[in-house]
């Protein structure tokens, strides 16, 4: 919050409002509800107000939080732009998401919809959502986001850079390890995707909890971790950055973990051989 509330320029104040409501949609996908909730408010508060009046809610904020007036011989330190706040927040969100934002004509409204409409936060449930979005959606707002997805995953992929297996094998094994370490209880994660597979590079680093408690036990999962930095926690599924990649750390139920092994190990060409199988059987 301190980044992005100038308290001495003026001139950023109009910019607050909308600054506030990104930074609102950020944490709602990192899944932090209650900061989201408090920058919403923040956000539809302020935009309630004149310009002055957005002026001297904000400087009062100041001195309720003891903070100094900015200037040369201030302690203050100096504000941001908004947008300067915004640029490095974005970096903090779950990889594909970013990259995701970063495609042309791509909007925040319609990251943050998709995201409440699957909770889809890596590539593979990007993908999974595009594909389910074809086959079950029946509203057209749902449609034409499963048509703009299919047109993005193509360039979601491109220059992704895929890391020595070793590399990946290696921090997925820290994973395993600290869990192991401060959470006996939890079940041994298992490696999904490339690998699993024992591909000689690596794209995702992501692994399976099998558990009959999927939140309990990601929720237990991420305070072992700590204080690595989770860019999202969701019911199921957590990434965090770890020597500077992103793991994702999966949680399903019995019934679900074996679905959850075929699909996010694949391969892709695997996966679509297997989906065509049983649309053919479905047809049949």
């Amino acid at each position: 919050m301190t980044a992005v509330l100038p308290w001495h320029r003026r001139k950023y104040v109009e910019e607050l409002p909308a600054a506030l409501t990104t930074l609102a949609a950020f944490a709602e996908i990192r899944g932090e509800a209650p900061l989201a909730a408090a920058l919403s408010r923040w956000s539809h508060a302020l935009g309630a107000l004149a310009h002055d009046e957005r002026v001297r809610a904000v400087r009062g904020s100041r001195r309720q939080r003891g903070g100094a007036r900015g200037g040369r011989g201030g302690g203050a330190p100096r504000a941001r732009r908004p947008q300067a706040a915004l640029d490095a927040e974005v970096q903090r969100l779950p990889r594909d998401v970013a990259r995701l934002l970063a495609l042309p004509g791509v909007a925040l409204a319609d990251v943050v919809d998709l995201h409440r409409r699957s909770g889809a936060v890596t590539a593979a449930d990007l993908a999974a959502a595009a594909m389910l979005g074809g086959l079950e959606s029946t509203d057209g707002e749902a449609l034409a986001l499963h048509h703009r997805l299919v047109e993005l995953l193509p360039a979601l992929r491109e220059g992704q850079p895929a890391h020595p297996a070793r590399r990946a094998i290696s921090i997925a094994d820290d994973v395993t390890e600290t869990l192991a370490g401060a959470a006996p209880a939890l079940p041994a994660p298992q490696p999904l995707g490339s690998v699993r597979r024992v591909e000689p590079t690596v794209g995702d680093i992501e692994l399976l909890l099998e558990t009959a408690t999927p939140a309990a036990d990601l929720q237990a999962a991420r305070e072992a971790l700590a204080p690595a930095d989770v860019t999202h926690a969701g019911r199921d599924v957590m990434t965090l950055a770890l020597r500077d990649e992103q793991v994702t750390v999966r949680a399903l139920t019995p019934e679900a973990a074996p679905f959850g092994l075929i699909y996010y190990t694949g391969s892709v060409a695997h996966v679509r051989q297997l989906q065509d199988r049983a649309a053919a059987r479905a047809g049949g």
